[in-house]
């Protein structure tokens, strides 16, 4: 049983916030920045700069198979950077995606009462400036910024990933390909029995919900995650993508589904064209005009040149 914390009263007003408007108070808004980083410490060197700002707390999750001296250059000047100590070995589409998403959550958790989570990649950027991102999480406090698909596609996604047991997903993506061919072939295998014999996972909800795994949450919502931690990691072993739903789901089976902002997780992945795109210095136009305030992701080429306009215009 999933048990839902009580919820406060709290503003859920839909007014465009700008960086001059004076209905926006964010001097007693905190942000923890949540960054989980793998690689690209350039990359990451730059992203620390862009939100390295008195308001924010900024704590960084490597992964446990990852040298951690390679971002030795990442510091902060403003903000308490911490660098997370309950590290895990993250294996792409495993459960220990989300294990690495709830040890990071609990870590900043434990450094304060902040009015948002923002959970990025090493390889994020922001597009808006720290004043911008402020007044505009003030001015929709209490809202819960959580992408939901609703394409036709979502159902077949979601059968492909959760409805038989995954067997060695965490060796679904390694560098050798005979493993990962060996795995795959095992997992294929695996499901083919399990439909003859009529199994199938079953989950505490009507419909398990998908979207992208990158969110700004408020406390509350955070304080429901580490709550349910137990149930959330039983849940999705032997999943496939887990880190994709399971937010997504215990949001829209809970009071928090009336806090689901209509903006999504406003941020900016064009999976159109790439797995995800890696923006460009030419798109950089796209991008400071977007809606979004986050955008993912970025090569060292391409952050140098977010860096430089918010610089040039000193923002």
């Amino acid at each position: 049983m999933i048990i839902t914390p009580p919820l406060n009263c709290v503003s859920t007003s839909t007014e465009e916030c700008t960086s001059t408007d004076t209905g926006c108070n964010s001097k007693t808004s905190r942000h923890a920045y949540c960054i989980m980083a793998h690689n690209e410490p350039e990359v990451l060197k730059i992203l620390v700069g862009l939100i390295d700002d008195t308001r924010n707390d900024i704590y960084i999750m490597v992964d446990k198979k990852v040298d951690i001296s390679i971002f030795r250059d990442v510091s902060a000047q403003h903000s308490k950077l911490v660098w997370c100590k309950n590290r895990t070995n993250v294996y792409w589409g495993h459960v220990s995606q989300i294990r690495n998403e709830l040890n990071l959550f609990k870590e900043a958790h434990q450094g304060g009462d902040y009015s948002y989570y923002h959970l990025l990649s090493g390889v994020d950027l922001p597009i808006k400036s720290q004043n911008f991102i402020h007044e505009f999480f003030s001015r929709y406090n209490g809202s819960e910024f959580i992408s939901i698909s609703h394409s036709n596609n979502v159902p077949a996604i979601i059968e492909q990933k959760l409805k038989y047991y995954k067997v060695l997903s965490r060796y679904y993506r390694r560098p050798s390909r005979v493993i990962t061919g060996v795995a795959r072939r095992i997992r294929n295998f695996s499901e083919r029995i399990q439909n003859l014999i009529g199994y199938q996972r079953s989950y505490p909800w009507a419909e398990v919900q998908y979207g992208s795994n990158w969110v700004s949450v408020t406390q509350k919502f955070i304080d429901y995650l580490i709550f349910n931690e137990r149930l959330i990691l039983k849940t999705f072993k032997g999943t496939y993508c887990p880190d994709e739903v399971y937010k997504q789901t215990l949001a829209f089976y809970s009071d928090f589904v009336d806090r689901l902002s209509e903006l999504g997780n406003m941020r900016a992945i064009d999976w159109e064209r790439g797995k995800p795109y890696v923006w460009k210095v030419s798109d950089l136009n796209e991008l400071m005009s977007s809606r979004a305030i986050f955008a993912r992701k970025f090569d060292i080429n391409s952050a140098k040149i977010i860096k430089e306009q918010f610089l040039k215009e000193k923002i």
